[in-house]
């Protein structure tokens, strides 16, 4: 407790985390309780979020690229990925409106322009979802689907086919972090999925995926039919440098039941190189 405490006064006078990344500087506010525990002091001390995930996406990405992060939460890629795509585009989606009002402060923050952001649900259809009611961000909120309840709110839902065909434009990279809902993003957007050049890095809750009758064998058959290859990127939230991530192709009959985060490609030329 008392360590705890420490913590907390050293990180109170901290109004912003100031991120530099391949020639990219983003910043991110952290005067809210929320951010300033998002942020430190895990990745204090130039620490960066899942970095091994980070690079990857850096790396993944050109500059005239559209972008989509599923999911964005404070905007951690969101506003990286913006700084990046100098003639890009970004299209950020975020279900819970207080993590949405932070995001929308950051992307302004940062000066992004050629980042739309959009307090929608991503799903198989058009409509609305429910999500529970609650007062302040939350970093595992998630769909509500088959509990009976009266404590929700109701948001905007969309499908990434939808919404790509009526903005007559086909995403290159994409992230999608929605907490056990993944399966209902990839069958709302099979016309986007024929692209042969979608990369996708695909937040795999092995241990959530079962309120949404689903399973990780389920999601891996889905990409495997439509000729991806899955790998599992291990070690993907160490923050040691010393230490080296690793691909895992998994298998379609793989049962997951932990939370890890996938880099999903058509390319069977090799997995590309980890550090």
């Amino acid at each position: 407790m008392i360590d705890k405490i420490k913590k907390g006064i050293k990180y109170a006078s901290k109004k912003q985390y100031i991120m530099k990344c391949n020639g990219a500087k983003t910043i991110y506010f952290t005067t809210d309780k929320h951010s300033k525990h998002w942020f430190y002091p895990r990745l204090s001390g130039g620490k960066k979020h899942e970095p091994i995930v980070t690079k990857m996406l850096i790396d993944s990405l050109n500059k005239t690229d559209i972008f989509v992060d599923v999911g964005t939460h404070l905007g951690y890629f969101t506003c990286l990925a913006g700084k990046i795509l100098t003639h890009g585009k970004v299209h950020a989606f975020e279900v819970d409106k207080h993590a949405f009002n932070l995001l929308e402060k950051n992307i302004k923050l940062n000066k992004l322009s050629n980042v739309e952001a959009f307090n929608y649900g991503v799903s198989d259809q058009e409509g609305f979802v429910k999500i529970p009611k609650i007062s302040s961000p939350k970093t595992d909120l998630s769909l509500i689907i088959n509990e009976n309840r009266k404590d929700y709110s109701s948001v905007k839902a969309i499908s990434l086919d939808k919404f790509f065909k009526e903005k007559k434009a086909k995403p290159n990279v994409m992230k999608i972090d929605v907490e056990g809902a993944e399966l209902l993003v990839l069958k709302g957007m099979q016309s986007l999925l024929e692209n042969e050049n979608l990369t996708l890095f695909l937040e795999l809750h092995g241990n959530e995926l079962n309120k949404f009758n689903t399973d990780s064998k389920e999601i891996i058959s889905f990409l495997n039919d439509r000729g991806y290859i899955v790998y599992e990127i291990v070690n993907h939230r160490i923050n040691n440098i010393n230490e080296k991530g690793r691909l895992k192709k998994l298998e379609k009959d793989k049962l997951i039941q932990y939370n890890t985060m996938c880099y999903v490609t058509k390319k069977n030329e090799g997995a590309p190189d980890l550090v």
